[in-house]
């Protein structure tokens, strides 16, 4: 039983590494989109929040800590402005780049 579960796990696993790139370029792609329409920023958020989730169940702890730091930011700067100022989105640009650096770690 435990090797299926170990054997599902691996799977899994291997999943997330390799969808990692690809939501990485949404997240940047969120993050570009809203510059011109904050409203983007809960997309950012929603799917910064599930690779939290997700990097930390497959052991990748530091790229869940940026990610869960990266929602939390986008879900703070999406409630207190109608505008998204250039030092909010430069923090999280630093943020999302960071995560590309440690998802490079991880591949």
């Amino acid at each position: 039983m435990t090797s299926k579960l170990d054997q599902l796990l691996a799977s899994l696993s291997d999943r997330f590494c390799s969808e990692l790139p690809r939501k990485l370029a949404l997240l940047r792609e969120y993050l570009e989109a809203a510059k011109q329409d904050p409203k983007v920023l809960k997309m950012l958020t929603t799917l910064a929040h599930q690779l939290a989730g997700s990097a930390g169940t497959f052991g990748y702890n530091e790229l869940g800590l940026v990610a869960r730091d990266v929602a939390t930011k986008g879900r703070l700067f999406s409630k207190i402005k109608q505008e998204f100022t250039i030092e909010e989105y430069e923090h999280l640009s630093f943020l999302l780049y960071k995560m590309d650096e440690l998802a490079s770690f991880s591949s």
